[in-house]
């Protein structure tokens, strides 16, 4: 082979060898990318999901004693309503958060919310009842005894919401990995 021929060939080489690099450190960059911003798609918007629903579970809980409180039957009718109100914004949430599950584990955090939920519509039903017959020293009895079911909801609200701050951070660190993986590669 003559000279020639092998500059050509080295020269070759080399365009591969920096095509190679650029393309490793570009996949590599990607990857930082995707896995920097899941907190950003995915993350951030399921922990403010979340976040909601445990809101509408206080705005739950005001709306019962308010229904306890008031002799008024409208009034009551009333609280039923924002109740009802509250309780299909916190499914529509829950519904929302469908769109949004990261694994398994996820989806059996929302699976232990909806049921946290449910059990607490129990102990509404039976609360709003006594209070729509004016059973007001009852109904209040049964709201105080069944704290810990309604305190279930929100707390396993808040687990979940912290299972999404791990997920986060789990990524955050796959990332940091990632780029310095990058930048030995370029090196």
């Amino acid at each position: 082979m003559s000279i020639s021929k092998q500059l050509y060939l080295m020269i070759i080489i080399a365009i591969l060898g920096v095509c190679s690099v650029s393309y490793i450190g570009t996949t590599k960059i990607n990857t930082v990318y995707e896995k920097t911003n899941y907190a950003n798609i995915n993350s951030l918007p399921s922990v403010f999901i979340l976040s909601d629903a445990m809101q509408n579970g206080y705005r739950l809980r005001l709306n019962l004693w308010e229904h306890i409180t008031h002799d008024d039957a409208k009034e009551k009718e009333k609280r039923d309503e924002a109740i009802a109100k509250v309780k299909e914004s916190i499914e529509a949430a829950f519904r929302k958060y469908d769109t949004m599950l990261s694994d398994n584990k996820d989806k059996d955090f929302l699976s232990k919310d909806r049921e946290a939920l449910a059990k607490a519509f129990e102990v509404i039903a039976a609360v709003s009842k006594l209070s729509k017959e004016n059973k007001t020293l009852e109904a209040s009895a049964l709201l105080n005894k069944s704290r810990p079911i309604l305190l279930a909801f929100t707390k396993s609200l808040d687990e979940h919401m912290h299972h999404n701050e791990t997920v986060a951070k789990e990524e955050a660190l796959l990332a940091e990995n990632a780029k310095n993986s990058a930048e030995k590669l370029m090196i």
